[in-house]
């Protein structure tokens, strides 16, 4: 009879530990799992900041102002054609990062801990835009400032890496992972619905 008591309680228990254990879990994340809505919708927050997006974008970025700096770099004049197609690609990107990246939301920020991250990340956005203004400036003409294009293409570059250190460090501090660029591609693990 002792016995069974104990097994009665041990069932009431059990349950109780796992509540409370679920409860610290919660707390100790801010009060979201992150990382699971992430894998659930390839987005997490309120308004959806989808972080493979933004790396797909910061990607392409940095792809063109390598190009363009290579052309200013080696070739004795930029055709401008080739450099507004390149930096309007710039342009194009940097915006689509910073679109990603306000969609996370004030209160989002705030119970993930990451506030000081996104504003970081905007900061380098603006000066990013700043320097695609700069160079845009040294295309206009009937000839491309080739030291001019490079010098600003090598400022958005390390805006760039500044942008994917800290969108880094603000997806750790989510507990969100992301594969690497550069790693193979996997087949999908789901099973179909039939």
């Amino acid at each position: 009879m002792l016995n069974l008591r104990i097994v009665a309680a041990a069932l009431v228990l059990i349950p109780v530990v796992f509540a409370a254990e679920a409860a610290a879990m919660h707390s100790r994340s801010g009060g979201e799992d992150w990382n699971a809505i992430h894998r659930q919708m390839g987005a997490t927050g309120k308004n959806g900041y989808r972080p493979m997006t933004s790396r797909a974008y910061q990607s392409s970025a940095r792809f063109h102002s390598r190009a363009l700096n290579s052309y200013g770099t080696e070739c004795q004049q930029v055709p401008p054609e080739t450099a507004k197609e390149h930096l309007t690609q710039i342009q194009t990107n940097v915006a689509a990062v910073k679109k990603e990246i306000k969609k996370i939301d004030s209160e989002t920020a705030a119970k993930a801990g990451i506030e000081e991250n996104v504003a970081a990340i905007m900061k380098q956005l603006a000066e990013c835009e700043k320097m695609c203004g700069m160079a845009e400036k040294a295309i206009a003409g009937e000839k491309v400032e080739n030291v001019a294009v490079c010098a600003h293409c090598t400022s958005i570059e390390k805006q760039l890496a500044a942008i994917r250190k800290e969108e880094d460090a603000m997806l750790k501090k989510l507990g969100v992972e992301i594969p690497d660029e550069h790693a193979d591609h996997k087949d999908h693990e789901h099973e179909a619905k039939k």
